[in-house]
C-alpha cells in the first residue's frame, strides 16, 4: 500500500506540472522537449546500469509507435489546456485506459465483461457532459475543437499505454524498460524537429518544469509497478486514477478557482465511474 500511495502522490505532482507550465506561459514544444530529454536520459541510465539494455527489433518497432503516440498525446493535451478546464480535461484523458482494453478484445480475443460495455457507454456520455464552456454559445463554438483535441490526446495516450501489453503478449516482459527508452527516444525526435523549425528551445524555467515532468512520470510508473507486486491491478489502477482525478478537481478549484456547474460535476462522476469499470478488466 505504501508504494501505491507514493505512486498516487507522484502522479498528482506530475499532472499539476502540466497546469503550471500553462500558467507560466511555457511553450508546449519547449516543455515536451525538456520532458522527453530528461525521461530518456533517466530511463537509459537505469536500463544500462541494471544490465537490461538489449536491442530487439520488436521492442524498437513497438517503442517507435508508442513514442510517436506519446508525443502526439502530450502535445495535444498541452494545447488543450489553453481551451478548457484543467481538471475536466485530466479526468477525460484518464479514460485512455479503455484503449488497451479494446486492443485486448480485438487482437487477443479477450472476452469483455458486461462492465466493459457499460464503461464505454459512460465514456461517450462523458464527452458531451464535460465538453465546452458554461455558456451555451461558447460551448457550441469551442466544442468541436475541444472534442478533437481531447479525443486525440486520449486515443494516442491509450496507444502508448498499449505498448507494455503487446510486449507481454510477445513474451518480452523482461524488456519492458527498453520499451520506455525507445518510447521517449521516438517521442523526442519529432519534438526536436518541430522545435528547430519553430525556433522554440527550452529556457531555464521550461527545463525545470520539464525535468519535473520527466522524473515524476518515471517514478509514477516505478512505484506503480512495485505496488502491483502486492496489490491486484483491478484495485491499484482504479485507486490511482480515481484519487488523482478527484485530487486534481479539488486542487484546480482551490488554486485556480476552476468552478464546475451541475452538468460538469455529473460528468466528472460518470467519468470516474467509467474509469473504475474499465480498470476491473485490467
Amino acid at each position: 500500500m505504501v508504494f501505491l500511495i507514493l505512486a498516487v502522490s507522484v502522479n498528482i505532482i506530475f499532472t499539476l506540472l502540466y497546469k503550471i507550465s500553462e500558467r507560466r506561459n511555457c511553450h508546449p514544444v519547449a516543455i515536451i522537449t525538456s520532458f522527453f530529454t530528461v525521461a530518456l536520459t533517466i530511463s537509459t541510465v537505469y536500463v544500462y546500469l541494471t544490465g537490461r539494455l538489449v536491442f530487439d527489433w520488436r521492442i524498437l518497432l513497438i517503442g517507435a509507435i508508442g513514442g510517436l503516440a506519446t508525443y502526439g498525446a502530450i502535445h495535444a493535451f498541452l494545447v488543450l489546456l489553453k481551451l478548457g478546464k484543467f481538471g475536466l480535461s485530466t479526468v477525460i484523458v484518464n479514460l485512455s485506459l479503455s484503449i488497451p482494453i479494446l486492443v485486448s478484445i480485438i487482437f487477443y480475443g479477450e472476452r469483455p465483461m458486461v462492465t466493459t460495455y457499460i464503461a464505454f457507454g459512460l465514456t461517450v456520455l462523458t464527452f458531451f457532459l464535460l465538453g465546452g464552456n458554461n455558456k451555451r454559445e461558447e460551448r457550441i463554438k469551442h466544442f468541436w475543437l475541444w472534442f478533437i483535441l481531447i479525443l486525440t490526446s486520449m486515443i494516442l495516450s491509450g496507444v502508448a499505454d498499449t505498448g507494455p501489453k503487446v510486449i507481454q503478449e510477445l513474451g518480452l516482459g523482461d524488456l519492458a524498460m527498453n520499451y520506455l527508452v525507445f518510447n521517449y527516444l521516438f517521442a523526442l525526435v519529432p519534438t526536436i524537429i518541430l522545435g528547430i523549425r519553430r525556433k522554440q528551445f527550452p529556457n531555464r524555467k521550461e527545463w525545470l518544469i520539464g525535468a519535473g515532468l520527466g522524473a515524476t512520470g518515471l517514478f509514477n510508473m516505478f512505484f506503480l509497478t512495485l505496488a502491483l507486486k502486492t496489490i491486484p491491478g483491478t484495485l491499484a489502477y482504479p485507486i490511482n486514477i480515481t484519487v488523482v482525478s478527484i485530487a486534481i478537481i479539488i486542487l484546480s478549484y482551490i488554486i485556480w478557482r476552476e468552478k464546475l456547474n451541475f452538468r460538469q460535476i455529473t460528468g466528472v462522476c460518470i467519468a470516474i465511474t467509467a474509469t473504475v469499470l474499465i480498470s476491473v478488466n485490467i
